[in-house]
């Protein structure tokens, strides 16, 4: 008999990086008008942001742009008019958690003729000594639920055939599985799991 369980292991740690995500929009009255308008804000945009923030402009990822154009339903006509165009422009950034920063960040901005609008984020960095030991946490999960499907059925599991980190799928199984989500947006713990996909033989 196979058996196929899913091992889980999650752990809650603080955050220790801010993600600011801003969006710069400004109008014109033709698209040339906003792309000028709109390459002039970005100009006071980076400067003010790198100088509040002590980034460097390579810091600053640009992931979004587009000149749009800006219509408006006239109820008289029942027809959309056009009334301009839109610049958007999206850039974000990543920094170590700071409070202090990020107010600074946002205070210098909201002094600009057109302040862009913002979002903040917080994150994990990447760490494979963390993330090795969630997975070995995550395989003895896995194999305690194994022992624990195999006596059931009065048998003692043998070892495991095949481990993977997607679903294992198989038509003769005996299935465990748990999942965990968390989400946050406060910046207190966050919550990371590591799961692994065991298929385990038995005798």
């Amino acid at each position: 008999m196979k058996i196929i369980v899913t091992g889980e292991k999650s752990v809650k740690l603080m955050p220790n990086l801010m993600k600011i995500n801003f969006v710069l929009e400004v109008k014109g009255e033709t698209s040339r008008e906003a792309l000028q308008k709109g390459s002039a804000d970005r100009v006071e945009f980076i400067t003010t942001l790198t100088q509040a923030g002590n980034f460097a402009k390579q810091d600053i990822k640009t992931s979004n742009f587009f000149v749009r154009e800006d219509k408006q339903y006239d109820e008289k006509t029942k027809r959309y008019v056009l009334t301009g165009f839109i610049y958007s422009e999206s850039f974000e950034v990543i920094f170590d958690f700071n409070s202090e920063k990020f107010l600074q960040i946002v205070s210098a901005l909201s002094r600009l003729k057109n302040s862009p609008s913002y979002t903040l984020s917080y994150l994990l960095r990447e760490d494979p000594t963390r993330d090795e030991t969630l997975y070995a946490e995550a395989f003895k999960n896995a194999k305690i639920k194994a022992e624990i499907l195999a006596r059931a059925d009065g048998k003692i599991i043998n070892k495991c055939k095949k481990i993977s980190l997607v679903p294992i799928h198989n038509e003769d199984i005996r299935l465990m599985r748990a999942n965990a989500i968390a989400e946050s947006f406060t910046p207190k713990e966050i919550e990371i799991s590591k799961v692994v996909y065991c298929v385990f033989e038995t005798d």
